[in-house]
């Protein structure tokens, strides 16, 4: 399921989209299969961001891109498969890890160059984002023949790695490279009680039930003295 803007519910987990979800229109990474532009082989483009003081459910991911498809896209035009990979990656001292969602998202066909959409779509688990933790939002192409123009934030988000063929991820290389324009969704994680907490709480609740239990009986006894 794809859908156009973000959830109206769900709160920023994060964003380096500019003032009115506005990002850089002329300039784009790229997430290409082996075969999309030869011969450059395949292309996987990763942004790292860190969760703020609150742990999020996620909820959705959204994503400046566009699309065209090879093999060649030079010359045979956008005719291959418009579904892009984006991934929720765990950090592995400054690299993404291990995969803790993937989702498909399917990219209109609206030729190239092109200034791209914000799309959306929405998790296909429950996922935790926790407070203070560093994640990766990755970008990779299923397809070999595809090619995915990534747009950039104009915000100065600038975290990005890239990997070329299944090697190891990298900085793209001297200078500063913008990440690719994204948001992340998420419902607040609501505060669980500590267990010592809860047995203290537990304790408060006996003592209050058994000091009421006692004052009825006495005010019982005292009526029927009385009667």
């Amino acid at each position: 399921m794809l859908l156009f803007n973000g959830s109206a519910l769900a709160s920023t987990v994060f964003s380096n989209l500019g003032s009115g979800d506005t990002y850089n229109v002329s300039v784009y990474n790229v997430v290409r299969g082996a075969t999309a532009d030869p011969p450059f082989g395949s292309a996987d483009q990763a942004y790292a961001f860190t969760v703020g003081s609150t742990a999020y459910t996620l909820t959705s991911v959204e994503a400046a891109l566009s699309f065209c498809g090879g093999p060649n896209i030079f010359l045979l035009g956008c005719n291959a498969p418009n579904q892009i990979n984006l991934l929720l990656m765990a950090d592995a001292d400054g690299a993404p890890g291990s995969s803790l969602q993937s989702l498909l998202v399917n990219v209109p066909n609206i030729g190239y160059p092109a200034s791209g959409a914000l799309l959306s779509v929405p998790a296909v688990a429950p996922l935790t984002l926790e407070a203070n933790s560093t994640y990766w939002i990755v970008g990779m192409s299923p397809h070999s023949e595809s090619y995915f123009p990534w747009l950039v934030n104009n915000t100065g988000h600038s975290n990005t790695l890239v990997r070329h063929d299944s090697g190891p991820w990298e900085t793209p290389g001297p200078g500063v490279f913008p990440a690719g324009a994204f948001r992340i969704n998420g419902d607040p994680v609501s505060a669980v009680p500590e267990p010592a907490s809860l047995s203290l709480l537990g304790v408060g609740l006996f003592t209050l039930m058994a000091g009421r239990t006692v004052w009825r009986g006495r005010v019982r006894t005292k009526g029927r003295g009385n009667a």
